[in-house]
């Protein structure tokens, strides 16, 4: 049997750096309980014990986690010289995002249960009583991985600069979905939800846009400003998708969500149609 951990990050270190102040610095905001926590530390938040094991975390960290920083400094290099992002980093780019979502601990219980997928796959029954919890995790995290790559890389995407003077912040799972469709609201959002808008802020200056389109990603990815209403979008999408932690570099990012994430629960037919042409 794999070797388990004691302490998993499933919010990688590497990944949460971008969003400090200049003090080096986090506030973590919990939607739960409406508490704030200021950390001097990356160390002691976005883990959870006994997640998954020790193979699996030094896959992480290998695979992801140690290059992440190399990957948004190739981002940022993109965005001054106006070159393309490379088809092997804009792969890396996909994964980081589909693995922030899938290593969160919500996920593993949500996939277990979703047994209809699973048989597709020729797997019977729940899996933790098969495997162990570390290996059940493993394995829907593998199925689950292939089927969200193959619908983001056919998404349109966008790099979406902050608005001066301004910040975005995170949540634990990295993503926030916003629907302009009122028919499917209903059912819940997801990856290959229809007229979805999906945010991944990769760090505190900028944001990954992801929404159907002509233009796929694997086309390539335009960097573009992020106007103030769509940066508000993304702040109360963000606070929305937490569960329950959002990052942030200030208390004012927190502050906007709360204000924002009100206004995209309580949306109406005519702000959706202002939102279809931002």
């Amino acid at each position: 049997m794999k070797e388990e951990t004691r302490r998993n990050h499933y919010n990688a270190k590497s990944y949460l750096k971008g969003f400090r102040n200049s003090s080096k610095s986090i506030y973590r905001y919990n939607i739960k309980d409406d508490s704030i926590l200021h950390a001097n530390s990356l160390e002691n938040i976005g883990i959870m014990r006994h997640l998954y094991s020790q193979e699996f975390e030094g896959w992480l960290e290998e695979n992801f986690d140690a290059k992440y920083r190399t990957l948004i400094k190739i981002i940022y290099k993109c965005i001054e010289t106006g070159k393309p992002i490379s088809p092997e980093f804009l792969s890396l780019l996909i994964s980081v995002v589909v693995y922030q979502k899938l290593r969160h601990p919500s996920e593993r219980d949500f996939h277990f249960h979703k047994l209809e997928d699973l048989q597709k796959f020729g797997i019977q029954g729940p899996l933790e009583k098969i495997f162990s919890p570390q290996q059940s995790y493993e394995m829907v995290n593998n199925i689950v991985y292939k089927k969200i790559f193959s619908i983001i890389e056919n998404k349109q995407g966008a790099i979406l600069l902050a608005p001066k003077g301004c910040t975005f912040l995170t949540n634990d799972t990295g993503l926030g979905m916003v629907t302009t469709s009122i028919t499917l609201e209903e059912k819940g959002l997801g990856f290959g939800t229809p007229n979805t808008y999906i945010f991944y802020p990769l760090d505190k200056k900028i944001c990954l846009a992801l929404s159907d389109g002509k233009r796929k990603l694997k086309d390539g990815i335009a960097v573009k400003p992020c106007e103030a209403g769509r940066y508000r979008m993304i702040q109360g999408a963000m606070l929305l998708g937490a569960k329950p932690y959002v990052y942030s570099s200030s208390l004012r990012n927190i502050n906007i969500a709360k204000r924002e994430s009100e206004i995209i629960k309580g949306i109406t037919e005519e702000e959706i149609k202002r939102l279809r042409k931002v």
